[in-house]
């Protein structure tokens, strides 16, 4: 891998030279999928964060529970892709891969590992053959939270290599027969709290059963922000996420929520949510395609009572869909159109407090306030 610099406008003939000085010296040598990021943390000793894919040996790394593959590729029968990270300060001296311990690394076949320097397949929940075959983080647009979207990958039986067509073509094999077999599928990865890419051990692979897009695509780039969406370009199409949408929390019947305690801050509330009301006019009317509605009350945390005024019945919503819902608590004034007021959270700057959310037929994302 090379890491260059530039040296006048971008535009110009050969504007980037290689920091090491020539073409003929890498910065260092390991698997050819580089999967860069530069971290937003403040401070950070070395902010360019590349998360490597290495080969870990499971006859070394778990001997006794999975000492070979259970099915066999072109790495053999013991390697298997995991995610490591190299580090820099500077984006040209970097760091072994944090799970390779060999002194020095060569590649990205090593003889020694630090296990808490890889993101592996879970023993528990995935299948023992998965792999992962390429990482790409990036930054939900003007936040610090991380996110991934990875390849799975997992070799199949050997004998499905002889079927002409079958799995990755051109077929790339061993000379004893064992060839690469076929990806799954991209899958989304929650980056760590932190916002440190090279925190591996806090990465979370919550969405087993959600594709990230249509099909395995390399979207290599950092998405860009478009019309509220996480935009990717590859390979001659565009592929959009709504921004911050990623994960949300969802129920057909009637739901609750309660989020942790926060200090609410001096700026109005929005919901990040989907409660749309979608369907024909069926027996009864809509019916179930009107049964979507979000209801929001503000409670104190060191008591649970609910604050006066903030009560769920001042604040319905229904039929709405939006990154940023403004959450308002509406109450009717007297007969004469007196002491009528609305209240947006605002009001209960430096409390400590919570939201309990009820919700059904709809999707709740997030919440925050105004400015964010």
């Amino acid at each position: 891998s090379h890491a260059f610099a530039s040296r006048g406008p971008p535009t110009t003939e050969n504007s980037f030279a290689p920091t090491t000085g020539s073409l003929e010296k890498a910065n260092f040598n390991d698997h050819d999928d580089t999967n860069l990021i530069f971290s937003l943390l403040p401070g950070a000793e070395e902010p360019w964060v590349d998360m490597q894919i290495m080969y870990e040996d499971v006859s070394v790394t778990m001997p006794k529970t999975y000492a070979h593959k259970k099915y066999c590729d072109n790495l053999g029968d013991t390697s298997r892709r995991v995610v490591s990270a190299r580090t820099s300060k500077d984006g040209a001296a970097w760091t072994q891969d944090l799970g390779c311990t060999d002194k020095p690394q060569v590649d990205e076949h090593c003889s020694h590992f630090d296990v808490a320097g890889m993101i592996r397949p879970d023993p528990s929940d995935d299948p023992p053959e998965l792999e992962f075959y390429r990482v790409r983080p990036f930054y939900m647009a003007g936040t610090r939270r991380l996110a991934a979207h990875a390849l799975l990958y997992a070799p199949g039986p050997m004998q499905l290599d002889k079927v002409k067509g079958y799995g990755r073509q051109p077929p790339s094999c061993k000379s004893d027969g064992c060839c690469h077999g076929p990806h799954m599928y991209e899958e989304w990865w929650v980056g760590p709290n932190d916002g440190n890419p090279a925190n591996l051990s806090a990465w979370r692979r919550p969405f087993y059963d959600t594709h990230a897009f249509p099909h395995d695509i390399w979207a290599m780039s950092q998405p860009l922000v478009h019309n509220d969406s996480h935009v990717w370009v590859d390979n001659g199409a565009v592929w959009g996420v709504p921004l911050y949408r990623l994960a949300g929390l969802h129920t057909a019947s009637n739901g609750e929520v309660v989020t942790m305690a926060f200090e609410m801050p001096g700026e109005a509330l929005w919901l990040n949510a989907h409660a749309l009301w979608e369907g024909g006019n069926h027996v009864g009317g809509c019916d179930e395609g009107c049964a979507a509605y979000i209801m929001v009350e503000l409670i104190d945390a060191a008591s649970g009572d609910i604050i006066p005024g903030y009560e769920k019945e001042h604040c319905i919503m229904v039929n709405v869909d939006g990154l940023r819902l403004p959450i308002v608590w509406k109450k009717d004034g007297d007969s004469d159109g007196s002491n009528a007021r609305e209240l947006n959270g605002s009001e209960l700057a430096g409390q400590e407090i919570k939201a309990k959310i009820y919700f059904r037929d709809a999707t709740v994302y997030a919440l925050g306030v105004a400015g964010q």
